[in-house]
């Protein structure tokens, strides 16, 4: 398994964290990690707000009833869309969901803990962190990364190809008979196999 596609399965959702700051020089990796993401017409719509106070990142589950994690965690990256610059009508909350996914797997390659927590389609969600964060009228919020060391180490995860999801040439093409990757078979356990809840919030 190339080392890219390790850092994709290995992947997950995190929501605890130890009480250990993330330092700046990893901070700085997760931001760039973000900017290196492809947007339509290269419009880069996107701007990242660091939240390490406290008091300010705590304030965020007032208006997010699934953002606990917040609570004890002791970074986040709020992620803000400029629809000025997008290379397409609509295209900045695309654009910022890369964005947002190259921060996550830069936090893996870390050895970091993250989760996304979504803002963006919910209104509501929006413009109370676009006041909290007094960002300008023209900005809008689209969601906020938590990041931080797990508290816990994680257990290895299954890659979760599912080749009766891929069709080749038309819907009903095939290449033959699918078969999982090698990697799978060499594993104690299949691949898919559910190792707990991996969403977004």
């Amino acid at each position: 398994m190339s080392q890219i596609l390790e850092v994709l399965v290995q992947r997950k959702s995190v929501r605890t964290f130890k009480d250990k700051p993330v330092g700046e020089e990893m901070v700085q990796l997760l931001l760039r990690a973000g900017e290196c993401a492809p947007s339509w017409g290269d419009g880069r719509p996107w701007h990242f707000v660091v939240l390490e106070d406290r008091k300010i990142i705590t304030r965020i589950p007032e208006f997010h009833p699934e953002s606990a994690v917040l609570l004890k965690c002791p970074l986040a990256i709020a992620l803000f869309g400029e629809p000025q610059k997008e290379g397409f009508p609509g295209s900045w909350p695309l654009d910022c969901a890369v964005a947002m996914q190259n921060m996550l797997l830069q936090a893996q390659a870390l050895s970091l803990g993250a989760v996304w927590l979504g803002i963006y389609p919910h209104e509501r969600r929006m413009h109370a962190l676009e006041a909290l964060l007094e960002v300008p009228p023209h900005i809008r919020a689209f969601g906020v990364a938590a990041v931080g060391h797990p508290a816990e180490k994680l257990p290895l995860r299954e890659e979760r190809f599912d080749p009766s999801r891929v069709h080749y040439g038309s819907w009903q093409g095939s290449r033959g008979k699918s078969e999982k990757p090698k990697e799978c078979e060499d594993r104690s356990e299949h691949c898919g196999g559910e190792e707990g809840r991996d969403d977004h919030a």
